[in-house]
């Protein structure tokens, strides 16, 4: 998947007992890299809709959560030739979320104490 500098917000499913793994890639308008190893990447998942900040500490980070409480990981950044970008991968242990309840999970991307929302949306745990 691939997104652009649009707003973009989407639901994303995500089932019960599986672990998650993606990365993230920021590109310029010509498609260059631009990350530095000084720049950071969260995901997190929530049970309330905002945006990351911060001073996120109300979730867990990376580890077995308590229902209710969330996730937060932060992507490793990855040099690779050319390229550059954040990998997570998250055990399923972390995502131990009721599926009852409402999710919202956020890609956040921080440089010089700046950060940006790059996805947002509603989290579904089946």
């Amino acid at each position: 998947m691939a997104w652009s500098n649009k707003a973009l917000r989407q639901k994303m499913t995500l089932e019960k007992a599986h672990s998650l793994g993606f990365i993230v890639r920021v590109e310029d308008r010509l498609h260059a890299n631009i990350l530095s190893s000084g720049d950071k990447c969260w995901f997190t998942i929530r049970p309330e809709n905002y945006k990351v900040g911060l001073n996120d500490n109300d979730v867990t980070s990376g580890s077995p959560t308590a229902i209710g409480t969330g996730v937060r990981a932060e992507g490793v950044f990855v040099e690779d030739g050319d390229q550059s970008f954040f990998r997570f991968d998250i055990q399923a242990a972390a995502l131990n979320l009721d599926a009852e309840e409402e999710w919202w999970y956020d890609v956040t991307y921080v440089r010089d104490g700046f950060s940006l929302s790059i996805l947002a949306g509603q989290l579904e745990i089946v």
